[in-house]
């Protein structure tokens, strides 16, 4: 993906994230008249659920509202609800900001009152099968999650590790709305992130490699440009789920290699840089543009052992 293809990528989401918010003003309206002109009353809080994590508006009706059929947007129940276009729209305007698609999607009866719903996800930089089992014993309209699975089959590992952790908590608390808020999150900053690497892969001083253990993520060489034996720094760069913050957002482990005790000196204030929460991207691109070009001046530094910078 060429740095205009990602710029136009960030462009388009924060259009769409706009775009919601004023069409969740719109349908909250629509409902309100709809229901003063003497329509079927529904709890607002039961039938139309809104979250907000990760600074963004996220639509999330009940399991059967989600799950479209191939990209229709239809509902799978309430099909005589007089009201059920609302259901359609909000489907429409949540799967438009998160920028998904939804492919393959199914239902099957297990027993009783048990259905398993599946569909293919994708995001624009994600890719998996989920599975959710419900159980509809009290009423259509009041579905319980049982269970939330969902499978990463062709994600590379170094992303795989860095989403596991959160992809986990919130399939094990059945939390469907955080999950696809975190997966959209995730999906934008990774795009920023895609866009720096590419970057500086053009920098003489840089390598770029998928790190593929403990919790994944990217590791950037910086290294001598006359001589890339020569490694000053190993930064880890790793996008995590924060719960202080409840967003997705850049973690760095920066490592020295052989760069010497005058470098880190030197620089330190600039690495501590790194250490900031929600830095923009701007910021970003600044601050690794800023340290290559340190780099690229440091031709003669010192060998030492490895160490490690707290961050």
């Amino acid at each position: 993906m060429t740095d205009e293809e990602v710029d136009e990528e960030l462009v388009e989401l924060r259009k769409v994230k706009e775009k919601l918010i004023e069409r969740t003003i719109d349908l909250r309206n629509e409902l309100d008249a709809w229901e003063k002109a003497g329509g079927k009353t529904h709890n607002k809080t039961e039938k139309y659920q809104i979250f907000i994590p990760i600074h963004k508006v996220i639509l999330l009706l009940k399991i059967q509202d989600f799950l479209p059929e191939e990209n229709q947007f239809e509902d799978l129940f309430n099909k005589h609800d007089p009201g059920n276009h609302l259901n359609k729209k909000c489907v429409t305007v949540s799967s438009f900001v998160l920028g998904f698609k939804f492919n393959d999607v199914d239902k099957k009866w297990i027993s009783d009152h048990k259905y398993l719903y599946t569909a293919k996800v994708k995001s624009k930089v994600l890719e998996f099968f989920m599975e959710i089992t419900v159980n509809s014993q009290d009423s259509d309209k009041n579905l319980e999650i049982l269970e939330v699975e969902c499978r990463f089959e062709t994600v590379k590992k170094c992303y795989l590790l860095e989403i596991a952790p959160w992809i986990q908590r919130f399939t094990e608390a059945k939390d469907t709305s955080n999950l696809f808020g975190a997966v959209s999150d995730y999906t934008e900053q990774n795009i920023v992130r895609a866009k720096i690497l590419n970057q500086l892969k053009n920098r003489d001083v840089v390598s770029v490699e998928e790190f593929i253990d403990d919790d994944g993520g990217i590791m950037i060489l910086l290294h001598s440009k006359n001589n890339t034996d020569l490694i000053y720094l190993e930064v880890r760069w790793i996008l995590r789920f924060l719960e202080s913050m409840w967003c997705i957002d850049n973690f760095f482990i920066i490592s020295q290699i052989s760069a010497g005790d005058d470098f880190l000196t030197t620089h330190s204030q600039l690495l501590k840089n790194f250490c900031k929460n929600k830095i923009n991207q701007t910021e970003l691109e600044d601050l690794w543009n800023k340290l290559c070009n340190v780099v690229e001046q440091d031709e003669t530094p010192s060998e030492t052992g490895s160490s490690e910078i707290p961050i």
